[in-house]
């Protein structure tokens, strides 16, 4: 069987579960362990190998991981690589620095796995739904003081009032595959924010309840 043909079958083949969950989000995502772990059967049934290797690229002052995925086939050698970029935070909370080159490495390897076996990582129809509908809010009740940036001044607001920086971190970058809150589109950070402030509101009303 040719190289192609191997790719073409596990690409055909593979089922990788979203099971791990966001809890702060409330929606399921999978890693790139989870899509090694789906598919060594399928590697080892074509006799394919998989390596993974990180690169770190300087753009300007901003660093990224570079993650290639290589695919090797162990009787002809014949490679295919896809590679995936990362860029890594300059801060995050409750993390050192290995620990945030750790995670955008994760980040960029998801990817890269994500492109050499076609994965399609894209939203669920229900995350789709909800950011239509957030989309025709914002368009029915757009003001001029509503652009992206108050938006986002809003969502930092709201993650410096309870110290969700970590929690948020997380959640943009599962949902989104995203690995900073300056990577998201308008649409992305009104999701952020009416996240957001469904937790203030809960947030308030019990308080306001306990007393």
């Amino acid at each position: 069987m040719e190289m192609m043909e191997k790719l073409l079958e596990i690409q055909q083949a593979i089922n990788i579960p979203k099971k791990n969950y966001n809890k702060f989000g409330n929606f399921y995502y999978r890693s790139a362990e989870d899509i090694l772990e789906g598919v060594k059967p399928l590697l080892k049934k074509l006799k394919l190998v998989v390596l993974l290797n990180d690169e770190i690229v300087i753009v300007g002052e901003n660093y990224y991981i570079k993650a290639t995925a290589t695919l090797i086939d162990v009787e002809s050698k014949e490679q295919i690589n896809v590679q995936a970029f990362a860029k890594e935070d300059t801060t995050k909370k409750g993390m050192d620095s290995p620990q945030i080159t750790g995670s955008a490495s994760s980040y960029a390897r998801k990817y890269a796995l994500n492109g050499l076996f076609a994965i399609n990582d894209v939203s669920d129809s229900d995350q789709i739904n909800d950011i239509q509908e957030v989309k025709k809010e914002a368009q029915k009740k757009e003001k001029p003081e509503e652009k992206p940036n108050a938006t986002m001044a809003e969502i930092y607001k709201l993650v410096k009032k309870y110290n969700y920086q970590q929690e948020v971190s997380q959640f943009i970058k599962d949902k989104f595959n995203k690995t900073s809150s300056k990577e998201l589109n308008d649409i992305e950070a009104r999701e952020v924010l009416k996240l957001l402030q469904g937790i203030d509101k809960k947030i308030k009303e019990d308080n306001k309840n306990e007393q």
